[in-house]
């Protein structure tokens, strides 16, 4: 109880909060002399963001080695295993609103999928990492944390080993985010391509400011020799033991990587026994406010809200496969599950999305190629999120700038396919 006209409150974690503020006029002494104040019951509501603090890759989990689990066996069939976060620098547990984990499977006997979500919590209908028999593959993954953990649960119908390195957390600290159209900062196939056991500098200053502490990569893999991994990390450190892309000859792959930079520059290493081609295409930095970077990310999911196989998300479309060459447009969600329903968790200064975050899955394609995810009503870039084969089910996390907290996927093969996108959140304007 005060009689101060303002009162300040800092939150801990992000999402959709509020305040019940009542008045009285008589000291609160009678029933009659005191009423609730605000838009709508049960009172002020709005949304707030999290900063994102990047940190040196840390593995957190390789069931293999007993890491993260008790024994070395692999996960069963519809399984799963709860993983403590830990290693996350200066942001205490309770102040972690997500984390992002670069998840691999490895050693499957069988096809299936992950599925990475919050300790608390009904299992999601929705996937992070693709996987078929005996292939190892990995997929960068922002969840949600609760009660300081996670779940990993195999999905598939054999066993499989799990291997996550933790990569930075959204907290009450940090920095914001700057959402760009995509845009490619590297491909050396107009080059020459990256010799075995070698790094490549990638300079990223002429693209962002001096502060900026990481930027968000689309990283793509294609015509490599031989089998390896992929390791991007900060220009002058030494290079972590983690990895970021995994891949057999031959093979074209991408996966997301948010790196954090130094003097504008990060590295890039070949960690195989043969030369391979890297393409990267940039779509956002974090840094300052001075630097522009200040959107705010707010958790929201894991949910499903686009599945072309059932129409789901997909504006003025009926269920079924995009066509050759078809783009298609779709709503960011968020508040509620009903975007067109403002008021679902806000009903005071609220913010709408300015880019997303979600998984996007590429299912029963009928020809090779790729997918490109981009702001609504933009002209469409010559980047790529997803790249697949016919018959493969591929995805890949995607961090993509919204326009009318909408976005574009486009289907850049000769052939029909389906497309899944489930989203972990988005990012938002900063509060006045």
């Amino acid at each position: 109880m005060t009689n101060t006209p303002t009162l300040d409150h800092a939150y801990r974690r992000a999402g959709s909060v509020g305040v019940d503020v009542w008045a009285s006029f008589d000291g609160f002494r009678t029933s009659g002399g005191y009423g609730r104040l605000g838009y709508e019951q049960p009172g002020l509501s709005t949304v707030v963001g999290a900063l994102y603090t990047p940190l040196s890759p840390t593995r957190l989990l390789d069931t293999r080695a007993a890491l993260g689990t008790a024994t070395t066996t692999p996960l069963a069939p519809n399984t799963e295993v709860i993983l403590p976060i830990t290693g996350t620098g200066q942001v205490p547990i309770g102040d972690i609103s997500a984390v992002v984990l670069n998840v691999t499977v490895t050693q499957p006997t069988a096809a299936g999928f992950v599925t990475v979500y919050p300790d608390q919590g009904s299992l999601p209908n929705t996937s992070n990492v693709n996987f078929v028999a005996q292939e190892t593959v990995a997929n960068l993954v922002t969840v949600p944390v609760t009660n300081g953990k996670v779940r990993l649960r195999n999905s598939g119908g054999g066993t499989v080993h799990l291997v996550a390195d933790l990569q930075g957390v959204y907290g009450p600290q940090g920095s914001g985010f700057k959402s760009l159209s995509p845009a490619r900062v590297l491909d050396t196939r107009t080059a020459a391509a990256i010799p075995a056991r070698a790094d490549q500098v990638l300079d990223l200053s002429a693209k962002l400011p001096a502060d900026a502490t990481a930027a968000v990569l689309n990283v793509t893999v294609t015509q490599p020799a031989s089998h390896g991994v992929l390791t991007v990390y900060p220009y002058g450190l030494t290079a972590p033991v983690a990895s970021n892309l995994n891949f057999v000859a031959g093979q074209t792959i991408p996966n997301l990587v948010i790196v954090p930079v130094r003097n504008g520059r990060i590295v890039i290493r070949n960690a195989s026994a043969g030369s391979t081609h890297v393409v990267a295409d940039l779509g956002g930095y974090f840094g300052s406010a001075a630097s522009g970077a200040t959107e705010h990310y707010v958790p929201s999911g894991p949910r499903r809200i686009v599945d072309s196989r059932t129409g789901t998300g997909l504006l003025g479309r009926q269920p079924g496969s995009l066509r050759p060459q078809e783009s298609a447009s779709f709503y960011a969600q968020y508040y509620g599950d009903n975007p067109s329903n403002l008021t679902t968790g806000c009903n005071i200064n609220c913010p709408v999305p300015t880019a997303l975050v979600g998984n996007v899955t590429i299912t029963g394609p009928t020809a090779p190629g790729v997918l490109t995810a981009y702001p609504y009503l933009t002209t469409r870039p010559t980047t790529s999120n997803v790249n697949f084969i016919a018959g493969e089910t591929a995805s890949n996390l995607t961090l993509t700038k919204a326009n009318q907290t909408s976005l574009t996927v486009y289907n850049g093969s000769s052939g029909s396919t389906h497309v899944i996108i489930d989203q972990s959140g988005y990012f938002i304007a900063a509060a006045l």
